[in-house]
């Protein structure tokens, strides 16, 4: 039996619609899926997520150069034209480089927009991108390095545009800061924020455009730096990339360099002549003094105390009565004694007559 129902036939063809857009939604997924990455067309106003404009960059780099006592930057037609194309450009081949097409740089991408108008320029740029990144975010990230900071806050610039885009979810900010030699700015707008530049006073910093130095005797250029001047406008100037200048110095994204500093732009040629330069050190002789020691004769004095010598006492020899000899007496013994051996002497002589 059939089903005449009203529900069952409004029913019917709800379903029929239904499982056709959802085949179609398919279809185009599949599509989407299969189609390459880097044929995705970048926009240039960021996802409501980020909420940010370029407009919205640079107020907030003003509000940070009014708190340090600075001038805000003027927008400048030519650098809104150049961030807002290497904003481009990186969400296009989605990564984050200074690079831009064809190997040009910060400084050739604002001339080639018309900063400058032929004049010598000096430009440096900020980049930073992150899913769903805001303006606040990449200031805030700006500040965390020296380089980054002094773009931000360089009293030499005067310039400044912004660039932003995005590619899915991943928003690219782009800030570029110029200075015109001889010119305190051009093609500048008025910044739409309440913060006037009018009403703003500061005290302006010493900046001192970079002066190509003279290569050495050896081959090596070495560039002494002056006030205002950073790593980004050195390495422009002397026409080297960024990197390779950091790695020729063994500097880092924390480095900081300071006016009088000597920064290595080219190391010496091996094969350039040596110069030996022979120093003459004149060393005073100066004599030798040796001391004299004080001599000092120690004389020694014994003092003997003087003792009488006692002498012994000497025995006394016993005294001999002896009679005294008279001296007749002797001469009466002689004669006789005499005699005496005369007869005895004649009696032998009469016997042997």
């Amino acid at each position: 039996m059939k089903n005449t129902s009203p529900l069952t036939s409004v029913r019917t063809p709800g379903r029929s619609v239904l499982g056709i857009v959802l085949t179609c939604l398919a279809l185009l997924s599949l599509l989407g899926m299969g189609a390459s990455p880097y044929l995705a067309k970048a926009t240039k106003t960021p996802k409501s997520n980020a909420g940010s404009s370029a407009y919205d960059v640079i107020n907030l780099v003003n509000q940070l150069r009014q708190a340090n006592g600075l001038t805000p930057y003027q927008i400048n037609s030519a650098l809104m034209a150049s961030a807002q194309a290497h904003s481009d450009y990186q969400a296009s081949i989605r990564s984050i480089t200074h690079t831009g097409s064809g190997g040009s740089s910060a400084k050739s991408r604002a001339m080639s927009a018309g900063y400058g108008g032929g004049a010598a320029v000096f430009v440096s740029e900020n980049i930073y991108g992150g899913t769903g990144a805001s303006a606040q975010q990449a200031v805030t990230w700006w500040q965390g390095d020296s380089p980054h900071l002094n773009t931000m806050l360089g009293g030499s610039y005067v310039d400044a545009g912004a660039g932003v885009a995005t590619d899915g979810s991943v928003v690219y900010y782009t800030l570029d800061v110029g200075y015109i030699s001889g010119s305190p700015g051009s093609g500048s707008t008025t910044v739409p924020t309440s913060i006037g530049a009018t009403s703003i006073s500061s005290t302006a910093v010493t900046f001192y455009p970079v002066q190509i130095a003279t290569p050495q005797a050896d081959g090596s250029i070495v560039h002494v730096v002056q006030p205002g001047q950073t790593l980004w406008t050195i390495a422009a100037a002397y026409k080297v990339s960024l990197p390779d200048l950091m790695s020729l110095n063994g500097f880092t994204s924390s480095t900081v360099i300071y006016p009088g500093n000597e920064v290595l732009i080219q190391p010496p040629s091996l094969s350039a002549t040596p110069v030996i330069t022979t120093t003459l050190v004149l060393t005073p002789t100066i004599p030798a003094i040796t001391p004299t020691a004080s001599v000092y004769q120690t004389v020694t004095k014994t003092v003997s105390p003087t003792l009488p010598t006692i002498q012994p006492p000497q025995q006394e020899k016993p005294k001999t009565n002896s009679p005294a000899v008279d001296p007749l007496l002797l001469i009466i013994a002689f004669l006789v004694c005499g005699g005496a051996i005369l007869v005895v002497l004649g009696n032998v002589l009469k016997r042997n007559g």
